[in-house]
């Protein structure tokens, strides 16, 4: 199917549902999880490992926030590299999505740091540089920092 066919069959689904546009603007402009960048990266570790969305992952963030951001203990990508390993799988037993976070929001803060960012403009400046070839061969083909 050539892209004019396929952007031609999107759009017309979208008119269908405007709820999809909306949800596609908001993600565009970084206010998925209501604009937390940590929300969102935990949100991409958990869903990495093929568990169901809205059954798993979904009740898995919102608890995340609940027990780290609504209390104070997080605020940012910041917190993250540090947090205790044992505390955060008290609220998600899986490791791999813990190392998975950790290291996307260890990259981020570098990011962050190096280009004097938020946790926003970071991730959208992540996204701008990145490029969707060659993310077969692993953490090699993040843009450097």
């Amino acid at each position: 199917m050539s892209y004019t066919k396929l952007k031609k069959l999107i759009d017309s689904a979208m008119k269908q549902v405007p709820e999809v546009t909306d949800y596609c603007n908001r993600c565009l402009n970084t206010e998925r999880w209501d604009g937390s960048v940590l929300l969102m990266v935990v949100d991409c570790s958990f869903t990495s490992i093929g568990l169901s969305y809205f059954h798993s992952v979904v009740p898995g963030v919102d608890l995340f926030r609940k027990q780290f951001l609504n209390t104070g203990k997080m605020s940012s990508l910041d917190d993250l590299p540090g947090a205790d390993d044992n505390e955060l799988r008290s609220l998600w037993k899986n490791r791999r999505s813990w190392q998975m976070a950790k290291a996307i929001a260890s990259h981020f803060v570098l990011l962050k740091k190096k280009n004097n960012l938020n946790d926003r403009q970071t991730l959208r400046s992540w996204a701008k540089n990145s490029k969707l070839g060659g993310w077969e061969s692993g953490p090699d083909s993040i843009p450097p920092v």
